[in-house]
């Protein structure tokens, strides 16, 4: 944001809080940019991603599970929520937040009477997610899908109190055999429909991937809670807003192009702006000089150093 936005990143946050009295409702702003099919199946993706943290002072900093790297290490640890539609290779993230250790007190939800004696525990935190989102999720899909973590009695008996339909994939390993069982509660859903939703669930990765990569996920070093909900959720949320223009911009022209190009466009057109204005302000000072840009960028222009995806 600091790099392309022409303010720092505090100036940003600063604004949403100042203008937002409650906190910024992300899952309601991501709602605004969900895939539009009515063809295939929906359901709501949730998964867990390791981000790498320096220091020694910020909350939840712990050693977490990390699939790049196949073992534990230090850092902190998200799990996001993303839309996800069967047969379909795109996704759309809706929010998340931070695997924080929980010490609740008072009375037991009714989604975690099933296991009041672990109700502080990464099952507990993830339905407690749920079910304060759980007005807008179930008005985008009452379907959870996820991956052999979340297969456990106490999260789909939590998640079907709560109204949500749960299809997951546990994995049975014998002899030199593995087997991927695949289970949903849903007992109309079709093996077909089963197999084609738990495929889409690796979308959600991608977001993770393209967030790294492009939208700096892991470049908020700050050790307050709260900064830090702010950035995850506002690198995510830019992947979302970069599909959308990918979409827009296949529509227009027909390249269809990934996170990475988009932001590669946004390069050529502020850096066009930037020339532009440099030659308005020479040529003010110059009457001598004529040349005049166009305010239109030309396509050879916008779209230099560009590939279309595959």
């Amino acid at each position: 944001m600091a790099r392309h936005g022409g303010s720092c990143e505090s100036r940003f946050r600063q604004n949403f809080k100042k203008n937002f009295k409650k906190k910024f409702d992300r899952c309601a702003f991501n709602s605004n940019m969900l895939l539009a099919d009515n063809v295939h199946r929906i359901a709501i993706a949730l998964d867990h991603s390791f981000l790498r943290k320096s220091g020694k002072k910020t909350p939840g900093l712990g050693r977490y599970w990390s699939g790049c790297a196949g073992m534990t290490k230090r850092g902190l640890e998200i799990l996001g929520f993303a839309q996800v539609a069967a047969g379909v290779s795109d996704a759309r993230f809706l929010f998340a937040v931070q695997t924080t250790p929980l010490s609740t007190k008072g009375r037991t939800p009714f989604y975690l009477e099933h296991m009041k004696e672990n109700r502080d525990n990464q099952t507990a935190k993830c339905l407690r997610a749920i079910s304060d989102h759980k007005e807008q999720l179930l008005n985008i899909s009452d379907i959870l899908v996820g991956d052999c973590l979340f297969a456990s009695y106490n999260f789909v008996a939590g998640a079907v109190r709560l109204g949500f339909n749960v299809m997951m994939a546990e994995l049975k390993c014998g002899d030199k055999v593995i087997r991927k069982i695949f289970f949903s509660t849903d007992l109309d859903m079709k093996a077909s429909e089963i197999f084609l939703l738990y495929h889409s669930r690796f979308q959600i990765e991608f977001i993770y991937r393209d967030a790294k990569q492009n939208t700096g996920l892991e470049h908020w070093q700050s050790t307050d809670a709260d900064r830090l909900s702010f950035g995850y959720n506002a690198s995510l949320s830019a992947v979302n807003v970069a599909r959308e223009m990918s979409d827009r911009i296949h529509e227009a022209t027909g390249r269809r192009l990934s996170v990475a190009s988009v932001r590669r466009v946004l390069h050529n057109t502020s850096l066009y702006q930037h020339i532009k204005k440099f030659i308005e302000g020479q040529k003010s000072d110059n009457q001598k000089n004529n040349f005049v840009m166009a305010d239109e960028i030309p396509p050879n222009l916008l779209f230099f150093g560009v590939r279309d995806s595959a």
